[in-house]
């Protein structure tokens, strides 16, 4: 099995550092926007903090519904299959 914890982590921080960036506006200012807390994606990033995935899914739902129509979805890192080979 391989953990979900790091890409979620991965896909969370591209989403709210390519949308800062076009913004113009710090990851704090997005993280603020996104989770009502200015230092959860830094802390988020320094991997100082988790997220529960209800906290995860709120977010990616915040990206999907504040995203601008002019800025590109940027690619994330898929989620791994099951290895349904694997003995157990």
């Amino acid at each position: 099995m391989v953990p979900i914890g790091p890409i979620c982590r991965i896909n969370m921080l591209r989403l709210a550092t390519t949308l800062a960036k076009a913004r113009g506006v710090k990851l704090s200012t997005i993280s603020r926007q996104c989770h009502s807390d200015p230092a959860m994606l830094d802390s988020f990033k320094a991997k100082k903090v988790s997220i529960s995935h209800r906290k995860f899914d709120s977010g990616m739902q915040w990206f999907e519904d504040n995203w601008p129509d002019d800025l590109e979805w940027p690619p994330l890192e898929p989620y791994p299959a099951p290895d349904r080979n694997r003995r157990g």
